[in-house]
């Protein structure tokens, strides 16, 4: 029995979509990851949302699916501090 593809999520902030670093970074790295990854793992793009509270952004975090490997844009993770 085959077990279901790891999910892997490359995560950008929505604002910096149409930045050439996150083209590269983010959109572009998928595709290439889709056409040519192994079958080990299927690959998402995942916009992170404005969260200004640290609630909202502890449950963000916590929200996202267990055994997925997160792959983020470098502003991209400023969005959540260290505990999240």
């Amino acid at each position: 029995m085959t077990s279901a593809p790891t999910p892997v999520f490359f995560v950008y902030r929505r604002s910096l979509a149409k930045l050439g670093s996150t083209q590269l970074r983010c959109f572009q790295l998928c595709e290439i990851m889709r056409r040519h990854g192994s079958g080990t793992f299927e690959y998402h793009t995942l916009p992170i949302p404005n969260l200004r509270l640290d609630g909202m952004r502890d449950a963000w975090a916590q929200m996202r699916p267990k055994g997925a490997v997160f792959i983020f844009v470098k502003d991209a993770i400023d969005r959540l501090h260290p505990a999240a």
